[in-house]
């Protein structure tokens, strides 16, 4: 909507109050709270930005390690569930696992929503 990048942006205080140690975003929309949380006390490594799904996940499996909590959050668009997947101990059980598995989903490619277009850095 019209307050997506003030809404994004107030995600900060909540993350920071959750003592979270890494903070991967994904998309156009969370590139504010990337900003936001630059702004904060983490670093670089600490919040990484990517364009969508597909970008980020070798970056996630070089960060994650097996005791990590991890919540992914996204909209049917971003086509996170590509990154739940990768992270599955059985990534071949993601069709009985995760929603949105027909083959006809699966084959439908990321397309950057046309808003994004309009998104000035």
């Amino acid at each position: 909507g019209a307050n997506t990048r003030e809404d994004h942006r107030a995600l900060v205080e909540p993350i920071l109050a959750s003592g979270a140690h890494m903070v991967i975003t994904v998309g156009q929309h969370m590139r504010a709270l990337y900003e936001a949380l630059l702004a904060t006390h983490f670093s670089y490594k600490q919040v990484l930005w990517f364009p969508n799904s597909l970008t980020a996940i070798p970056a996630i499996e070089h960060s994650v390690r097996q005791e990590d909590l991890i919540l992914i959050k996204g909209s049917q668009g971003m086509r996170m569930e590509k990154i739940t997947e990768t992270l599955l101990a059985d990534p071949h059980r993601a069709t009985t696992l995760l929603c949105r598995q027909s083959s006809v989903w699966r084959a439908k490619p990321f397309i950057p929503p046309a808003e994004w277009d309009t998104i000035r850095g």
